[in-house]
């Protein structure tokens, strides 16, 4: 693994903060709107990681993509086990 632009390898999670069951609905518009600005400044501060992680989920596939345009300089996004809702705490590990 390659550092990222902070000197050491780094990793970026995107997971639903929902408890519900099974929370899947796609971004709203205002929720791309937001994560479009968030990777605008990020992109513009040079921030880089090496792997960005998500659940698996609609949404945080989705912020995941828009995200690693600006900070993943090789790869995709990965879906990882663990990082759902209503999995347990210790298993939402970001390592990756």
């Amino acid at each position: 693994m390659m550092p990222s632009t902070l000197g050491w390898p780094t990793s970026f999670c995107c997971r639903s903060p929902s408890k519900e069951i099974d929370p899947d609905p796609p971004l709203s518009e205002q929720g791309r709107r937001d994560v479009e600005r968030l990777a605008a400044l990020l992109r513009t501060a040079g921030i880089q990681v090496d792997v960005i992680l998500h659940s698996g989920k609609t949404r945080p596939a989705q912020t995941a993509a828009l995200l690693a345009a600006s900070m993943l300089p090789t790869g995709q996004p990965q879906a990882r086990a663990g990082l759902g809702p209503t999995d347990p705490q210790q298993l939402r590990s970001c390592e990756p």
